[in-house]
């Protein structure tokens, strides 16, 4: 294995040039960036709207890009998709000697000391096997927290994330659409009197009928404890992806909520930490900012299950009629 101290960032892109130019630009700012192979994998446009932004990126990659320890692009000649485009760059790191990495998607903005936090993290708890993620994006604000970390272990973001080889391994179990279905498949039907439970179902059966994978969803099949993520107090990235480029993206209130939050400007990352990472403070503030799906989601997901459970169908239901039932009391 190569020397972790400094570990790999990889980012999967195909035609967004200027979200790619932003995010690459900003980790080029970031402290240790000098000391940071990159890695790039430039997709190949699946139809011809992709094409004016995907050759602008190539011609952006072959002037050179400075900053950095090394860059490394990797093409493709045919369409792999975002997920198996992301899948090679990961399986590039650690067949390169990585024993851990870090990911963001082309339409992250970073802090000076992203690289530098992530690294810590990294090291930090590299023993630690329940903590599979160290995430860069706060996901709640909690200004009266004394350390500048948290843990937690019902959320994840991959908006610039870092992982370790032996994690990642264990994540890929889990997204396998054998593995997705055969957890819904076992699960009993008195999944339906709990909402977190029924609307995770609702979710795997989405992805099982649209056959594309979504980790953050299929990482939720481990065990809570077994899953714990890490994440600053202060934020340390931006995502624009909410303009609606992306492929799950388009909600412009939420857009303007998330690229007005600040960004912490430390230059680097020093870790203040008193007692556990998970506290009461925390599990509140994510109660408060993520009181659980609405009733109608609930509603769908139960006919979703219940449906898959009888009859063998996954059904995709935009606005069933219980569900308008309801709407109108």
């Amino acid at each position: 294995m190569k020397d972790n101290k400094y570990a790999p960032v990889i980012i999967p892109t195909l035609n967004r040039y200027e979200h790619f130019k932003r995010c690459l630009e900003s980790l080029s700012r970031c402290t240790d960036a000098d000391k940071t192979e990159v890695i790039i994998g430039l997709d190949y446009p699946p139809s011809d709207k992709y094409v004016s932004g995907y050759n602008k990126i190539k011609k952006y990659l072959e002037r050179g890009v400075q900053g950095f320890r090394s860059v490394t692009v990797l093409e493709t000649e045919h369409n792999l998709n975002a997920y198996g485009n992301a899948k090679r760059l990961w399986q590039y790191a650690f067949d390169n000697g990585y024993s851990a990495a870090i990911f963001t998607e082309d339409d992250n903005e970073f802090a000076p000391a992203f690289l530098s936090y992530c690294n810590w993290g990294l090291h930090e708890f590299a023993d630690k096997k329940n903590i599979f993620y160290i995430c860069g994006y706060s996901l709640v604000d909690i200004p009266e927290l004394f350390n500048n970390v948290y843990a937690y272990n019902r959320g994840f973001c991959a908006w610039g994330c870092a992982t370790w080889l032996d994690r990642r391994i264990k994540e890929l179990e889990c997204n396998d659409f054998t593995r997705i279905k055969d957890y819904v498949d076992e699960m009993s039907l008195s999944a339906i009197f709990e909402k977190s439970k029924v609307c995770l179902a609702a979710s795997l059966l989405g992805m099982l009928k649209k056959r594309y994978i979504l980790s953050d969803t299929a990482l939720q099949i481990m065990p809570e404890d077994e899953r714990w993520c890490i994440f600053p107090k202060n934020n340390l990235v931006r995502n624009w992806g909410q303009d609606g480029s992306g492929i799950h993206s388009g909600n412009t209130k939420k857009f303007n909520e998330i690229i007005s939050k600040p960004l912490d400007l430390s230059y680097v990352f020093v870790p203040h930490i008193e007692g556990k990472l998970f506290t009461s403070t925390v599990s509140k503030a994510f109660m408060d900012a993520f009181p659980g799906k609405p009733f109608s989601t609930y509603v769908k997901s139960i006919v979703i299950l219940l449906t898959y459970k009888l009859i063998g169908k996954i059904v995709d239901i935009k606005s069933p009629k219980l569900i308008n039932l309801f709407r109108k009391r």
